[in-house]
């Protein structure tokens, strides 16, 4: 069984240049739909944990030895403003050799040729989440929320966004596709006073 687990930002104070909505809501639907995605797939556990402490969230996936740490947010540039020329999906992991950086590039392939701008993936240890998870961490930022047109993206495509980082991750980790289930007809056949038949699926 391979546990993911799930950590979308909590940092509702990030607003979004457009919908009134913030970086928090936006993402907690990315991951809304990365779990609803893995969960057709076999051999998998999910765990979606939406609370507001990013140290909880450390713990709880050491605690449950979770084979991946995925944190998943939106960018904004550092001074503030973005006139677009700063674009493109994040990838980041503990360093060169860590499984986080297979798993980070596995995703950042799956999404970046969605997203509007140039796309790129380094490592970064100091993050709370990459240094402190026991788990390969694979840190997304997806896009950035500063500009109109990307916030505007992020907020159109985050079902699809979720979709492709769930089937990443089950490329990544091998995982198969649950069996569609079948589904079982009972017939039922009675006589008419005419002698006519009818058949019923139930």
């Amino acid at each position: 069984m391979t546990t993911i687990f799930l950590s979308p930002s909590d940092q509702t104070g990030n607003k979004y240049a457009v919908g009134n909505t913030n970086e928090a809501e936006q993402c907690r639907r990315i991951a809304n739909a990365v779990e609803r995605r893995l969960n057709e797939y076999a051999e998998v556990r999910v765990i979606n944990d939406q609370t507001n402490n990013m140290a909880g969230r450390v713990k709880h996936s050491n605690s449950v030895k979770a084979d991946a740490h995925i944190p998943i947010h939106t960018n904004a540039t550092t001074n503030g403003t973005n006139d677009g020329k700063v674009s493109g999906t994040r990838g980041f992991y503990y360093n060169e050799k860590s499984k986080g950086k297979a798993i980070a590039k596995a995703i950042v392939n799956a999404i970046g040729p969605l997203t509007p701008g140039y796309d790129k993936i380094s490592a970064y240890p100091s993050l709370y989440e990459i240094k402190g998870a026991v788990a390969p961490c694979a840190y997304i930022e997806v896009e950035f929320h500063d500009n109109p047109k990307q916030a505007q993206w992020i907020i159109d495509n985050a079902n699809k966004i979720g979709i492709n980082i769930a089937d990443a991750l089950a490329r990544y980790f091998n995982l198969k596709l649950k069996a569609p289930s079948k589904r079982v007809y009972t017939v039922e056949v009675s006589k008419s006073l005419f002698d006519e038949v009818h058949i019923k699926l139930v």
